[in-house]
């Protein structure tokens, strides 16, 4: 009965026979951290908005900026020299850290000068936690699965990011407004307290994966040692830049609209959470069941340029004055599908690099170059404001939106879908216990 139902499964998420059983755990992991900074992202905007207000978001972005370069640089050393298992131990026990030292500031335990910074620590806390995390755990995975397994389970593992998030939503709208939201911090800090204790049961007692067993996607340059000789690397670059720097102009103009539509804290946090429920469950149908159909019906190269119009349809609607609608919307592309459409197709595309390269692709991305696109974004978000050209904010976006288009269409050249593949064995005729490299040959994700 239980292999007729793993069959079942796997048919349904376009997975292996065998593949639930060994990525359940990891999916329950980043089901904890993702529950963990739904609710942080929920806390701290709440916060941020009642306490600091939506002009000083620019400034926030780019001390946001300053402080996920100074964590990545110190990540990028402990990673050279510890394991990947302790390296993300070392990354949750010091979010939960942080996050119980800005809640006792909050609390006024620490002195006046803290507790105004509080707010201000949050919001930039849970997007450094946020780098750290997506930065690190692809690496981590690549600790216990191969190439051919990656392709087939990342969209699966991640997400279980969009059912903790559904967790985290439900805690925020019920338990911000009835305990405070400030006191959702400890139970943030003990949700990653707990990821950490999660990852070290795995390493414990999980074997490292075996070596890819296939041959990379040619790539001359990266052969010839130098990834900024990669034309694929350089088209990712500037199209995952120019995105960032869209994503801080949507957070602005759906921020600015929420500061001023909701009466309070409480009102605003009940919303975020009841809203967050349902954007995270229409993500997580779109990762589990939509994500792997996508790529393997319209390739790659298809699922990039789906992405690509989505952001612009988003940009181009807040041309306009904002609605409510318009303002979900926007929040809709920045967070939500940004982690249930684009990470998972983004992800497939730095799978196209060697093992080796991989990390240091995700480091680039994820740890440097995310942060110096937040500083840019800060800083002509801050020019437009000092120089009284706000109204300019909806038409710089959207002309950024079609650099960012214009980078897409030149990484989509550069990436590489299978000619032809032959289909997939459905599971029921299958043998029941399929080879990777069989399995690998009849997926057009890989």
């Amino acid at each position: 009965m239980f292999d007729w139902i793993d069959r079942r499964i796997a048919a349904l998420c376009c997975l292996a026979p065998g593949d639930l059983s060994r990525l359940g755990p990891f999916f329950v992991l980043y089901a904890i951290l993702f529950a963990a900074l739904t609710m942080a992202d929920g806390m701290a905007l709440t916060l941020f908005l009642g306490r600091v207000g939506a002009d000083r978001l620019p400034l926030s972005y780019g001390l946001t900026a300053i402080g996920s370069m100074v964590a990545v640089g110190a990540y990028l050393r402990m990673a050279r020299h510890r394991s990947a298992p302790g390296v993300f131990q070392s990354i949750l026990i010091g979010v939960s850290g942080v996050f119980l030292i800005s809640w006792a500031a909050g609390l006024g335990l620490l002195g006046d000068a803290p507790g105004r910074a509080a707010p201000a620590v949050f919001f930039a806390a849970r997007e450094i936690a946020l780098v750290l995390v997506l930065a690190h755990f692809g690496t981590f995975l690549q600790e216990y699965f191969t190439r051919v397994d990656l392709n087939r389970i990342l969209p699966i593992v991640y997400a279980g990011g969009r059912f903790g998030g559904l967790a985290g939503g439900a805690m925020l709208e019920h338990l911000g407004p009835a305990l405070g939201v400030l006191q959702l911090a400890p139970v943030i800090s003990t949700l990653m307290l707990a990821g950490a204790f999660v990852v070290a049961i795995l390493a414990k007692r999980l074997p490292p994966a075996p070596d890819d067993p296939i041959t990379p996607v040619s790539d001359s340059a990266n052969a010839s040692g130098g990834l900024a000789r990669s034309p694929l690397f350089r088209c990712l670059v500037l199209s995952s830049g120019l995105f960032m720097i869209v994503r801080w102009f949507l957070n602005y103009e759906y921020n600015h609209f929420f500061e001023h539509h909701f009466s309070s804290e409480a009102e605003l946090a009940a919303f975020l959470g009841w809203y967050t429920q349902w954007a995270l469950l229409a993500s997580f149908v779109v990762q589990l069941f939509v994500v792997n159909r996508l790529v393997r019906s319209a390739g790659l190269r298809g699922a990039v340029a789906l992405t690509v119009v989505l952001l612009l349809i988003g940009m181009g609607r807040n041309l306009w004055e904002l609605t409510l609608l318009a303002a979900v919307w926007s929040r809709l592309l920045e967070t939500e599908l940004r982690f249930g459409l684009r990470n998972p197709i983004n992800q497939l595309v730095t799978n196209q690099f060697s093992r080796p390269d991989r990390l240091r692709v995700r480091a680039w991305t994820l740890g440097a170059l995310n942060p110096v696109a937040a500083l840019i974004g800060s800083i002509a978000l801050g020019t437009l404001q000092l120089t009284g050209l706000s109204s300019w904010i909806p038409p710089f976006g959207f002309a950024l939106a079609l650099l960012h288009a214009l980078a897409s269409l030149a990484l989509i050249r550069h990436l590489q879908d299978p000619a032809s593949a032959s289909p997939t064995p459905h599971p029921s005729r299958a043998p029941r216990i399929v080879s990777r490299a069989r399995f690998a040959q009849s997926s057009r994700i890989v």
